[in-house]
């Protein structure tokens, strides 16, 4: 399951598509697979993000987005993230793509 993280300061990460290392507030992480608790897994996002930075805030996403604190995820959809962070589906009655 994929969690938007916001962190209390800009952390940088690396940009998958321009190849560069940018400062961002959030990013995506996805949590452990198996892991059932959604407790647990939340205390596992919460560490593994803390790592980057100061955790401000951890909320669920729809899908999961760039940027990403996991090196490889597929299937990162969302394009607007900050705004669909809390959702357990997307927000938007149209594609983002259109």
């Amino acid at each position: 399951m994929p969690y938007w993280v916001r962190f209390s300061k800009p952390i940088k990460v690396h940009n998958s598509y321009s190849g560069k290392d940018v400062m961002v507030m959030g990013a995506c992480i996805h949590s452990n697979f198996t892991i059932k608790d959604p407790e647990m897994r939340y205390i596992d996002v919460k560490a593994r993000a803390s790592s980057f930075g100061e955790v401000k805030e951890i909320l669920p996403l729809p899908y999961g987005a760039r940027p990403s604190l996991d090196e490889e995820q597929p299937g990162d959809f969302c394009s607007s993230p900050d705004k669909c962070a809390g959702h357990s589906s997307c927000p938007k009655n149209y594609a983002c793509s259109e």
